[in-house]
């Protein structure tokens, strides 16, 4: 079975994915399979090179911008890019399995068991009450997505876009859950712990965190005061330091 990573970056993202990339292989150094990373925009050379001396095993790829700009999103977040370039993904055929993974997410355990997936759709459902759209039916959360073959296929593609195309939405995670609901396989919860209500308990079984909400542990404000008020200022900080030591090209913790 063919098994690749990918996430999705524009610059103001390559923070988060050297701290991704830096937490894979510290915390699961035998794995060195394919990382795509797509991009909607060039990046600067020495900027390529930098995530390159992080994973070895990376390749970048250009996302087709005209296909998405008909996609409606509501302004309740302003995002770094438009959320559809997500779809991109589901128009790749190399791999049996295409495990996505959000640039604001750090690999801190054993992922291994996660790589023989085999299904349509793996991810780790969404805790009662987020997701916006979805708070009151539930679904995945789409920071974490392990992809099989069968619906990375044309016809998925069109129908994310058509979908996405109806209405405004707050993100891209509803119209995947839209699409995608039928082919869901739930994956243990510790593979996409949410930072934004973290416990002693929650921290302590994850193997990915991954930073939800508006600010990011990379930007100047690292978290909002819902983030704070949710996990704690004791536990933000916490959380901040375990991903500082994960930001600097090749520079791990002790």
């Amino acid at each position: 079975m063919k098994v690749g990573f990918c996430t999705l970056v524009n610059e103001g993202y390559v923070p988060g994915l050297i701290a991704l990339l830096n937490s894979l292989t510290y915390t699961n150094p035998t794995i060195d399979l394919p990382f795509l990373v797509y991009l909607d925009k060039t990046l600067p050379p020495h900027v390529q090179a930098s995530i390159e001396r992080c994973y070895g095993n990376v390749a970048f790829e250009q996302i087709d911008e005209s296909s998405y700009g008909q996609c409606q999103f509501d302004g309740y977040r302003s995002w770094g890019m438009n959320p559809a370039y997500r779809y991109e993904i589901f128009k790749n055929e190399e791999f049996d399995q295409l495990i996505y993974i959000d640039a604001d997410m750090l690999v801190v355990g054993d992922i291994g068991p996660l790589l023989s997936f085999s299904g349509a759709l793996g991810a780790c459902r969404l805790p009662p009450g987020e997701g916006m759209e979805l708070k009151k039916i539930g679904g995945f959360n789409a920071g974490l997505l392990n992809i099989g073959r069968e619906v990375r296929t044309p016809e998925v593609w069109r129908l994310l876009l058509e979908v996405a195309e109806s209405e405004a939405w707050t993100g891209n995670q509803t119209v995947l859950n839209l699409v995608l609901e039928s082919h869901f396989e739930e994956l243990p919860a510790q593979y996409n712990v949410g930072t934004s209500h973290m416990t002693e308990a929650s921290l302590a079984s994850a193997r990915i965190l991954h930073f939800l909400g508006k600010k990011k542990p990379w930007e100047p404000v690292p978290f909002d005061h819902y983030q704070l008020a949710g996990a704690g200022p004791e536990m933000c900080d916490r959380l901040l330091k375990l991903w500082r030591q994960f930001e600097n090209v090749k520079q791990y913790p002790d």
